[in-house]
């Protein structure tokens, strides 16, 4: 006779399963849906080709990194379909189910089952307790983009009887570069210049910005966004 533990663990399980089915059948709704599978596909099957050795081995860095790709093309991938907030929980739900069923590949149990050090025993968390966190913020990292996306959208002008009307001026967020070591997503590289997700591809394609890394996972230097941004701001002092 299972435990009750045991049928709170098999009760959460299954209402996680539901969920993404869920989320994944709203989803299907979407006309963007075929697009987002391709995409994914053909991102995983780049990372595959391109796994080393190490990466096939149970447990080790390598293969995490190798799995954090694979989860980032599904969160690249699906992260189109999201337009509202319940696209958003859906997004949510199906994400956290492939960093979980990733997480099994990873090593061949369940996240939840990875022992948590307390808090004062910090700095003695065993790799795998340090390797479970990396990857749970990842997950959420996606989820946070989702929300960033619908925060774009809602910033972008809409189109109604053929007249544009625009729901609020987009201002740039110079604050978001403050820290000129880092680099940038494509959503927080837009937020912080004033511009939409579109408008930063259209100055990617004209060469006015260059990002970094693969195409699927496309990176902006704070400091060349900064230098970009100060120079758009001197040309509009200069026209007044």
């Amino acid at each position: 006779m299972d435990t009750p533990q045991e049928d709170l663990e098999e009760r959460a399980h299954r209402l996680r399963h539901e969920a993404a089915q869920k989320g994944d059948e709203l989803f299907q709704t979407n006309p963007d849906y075929s697009s987002a599978l391709v995409y994914i596909h053909d991102r995983e099957e780049i990372i595959e080709n391109e796994a080393s050795e190490a990466a096939r081995e149970r447990l080790t860095d390598e293969r995490l990194e190798y799995l954090t790709r694979r989860l980032d093309a599904r969160g690249e991938g699906f992260l189109r379909l999201v337009k509202d907030l319940d696209s958003e929980k859906a997004f949510a739900a199906v994400m956290d189910n492939i960093m979980r069923a990733l997480w099994w590949e990873f090593g061949g149990f369940p996240i939840e089952v990875v022992l948590v050090v307390p808090p004062f025993a910090q700095k003695q968390k065993p790799p795998t307790q340090l390797q479970a966190e990396r990857f749970q913020r990842r997950a959420l990292h996606w989820i946070m983009e989702g929300h960033r996306r619908i925060d774009a959208l809602r910033k972008q002008p809409i189109v109604q009887h053929g007249a544009t009307v625009k729901r609020k001026a987009l201002e740039p967020k110079p604050e978001l570069l403050a820290n000129l070591e880092i680099s940038l997503s494509r959503l927080r590289a837009a937020e912080a210049l004033g511009i939409t997700p579109r408008t930063l591809d259209r100055w990617v394609k004209d060469n006015r910005l260059m990002p970094t890394g693969a195409s699927g996972r496309k990176r902006f230097k704070a400091k060349d966004l900064k230098k970009f941004l100060d120079q758009k701001l001197s040309d509009n002092r200069d026209i007044k």
